[in-house]
């Protein structure tokens, strides 16, 4: 009984930590800048796999990392407006977010391309919805926090 009201007031607290104007503020700002990494990421990816043949995994992987940095730079100053003075701290975590985001983009991206025979070029936008919602998280609630 005393476990489910813990379990009770954790959900609470996390709806409105989600919920209250400085977050709504600071996910329409994440979602700005995640925008423009995803078509960052996406024109990065396109030119490396269609124009110039590379593997549509690895095309994946540098376009991801090209976003990842332009992300770090915005968010830290913009969407969260840290000016914590460790800021190797913040982009070691941010880093590791990211790479658990990136495990998530390519394990997507492989099973739609190999499992249901989808094309490269659109299984990569589903991929990419699944990684934006596991960074977006993990850096809201751990690296900018």
């Amino acid at each position: 009984m005393r476990r489910q009201k813990a379990g009770h007031y954790i959900l609470l607290v996390s709806y409105s930590t989600l919920t209250n104007k400085k977050t709504c503020i600071q996910f329409f700002k994440f979602a700005a800048v995640g925008l423009l990494n995803t078509g960052l990421q996406y024109c990065v990816f396109y030119v490396l796999y269609s124009l110039f043949g590379v593997y549509y995994l690895t095309a994946s992987a540098v376009g991801y990392c090209v976003g990842m940095c332009n992300s770090f730079l915005l968010n830290k100053t913009w969407t969260f407006k840290s000016f914590n003075t460790r800021t190797e701290i913040q982009f070691i975590k941010f880093v590791l977010i990211n790479a658990c985001a990136l495990i998530v983009n390519l394990v997507v991206l492989k099973i739609i391309v190999t499992v249901m025979s989808v094309q490269p070029e659109l299984g990569q936008v589903v991929a990419i919805v699944f990684s934006t919602l596991a960074n977006f998280l993990g850096n809201k609630f751990w690296t900018f926090r």
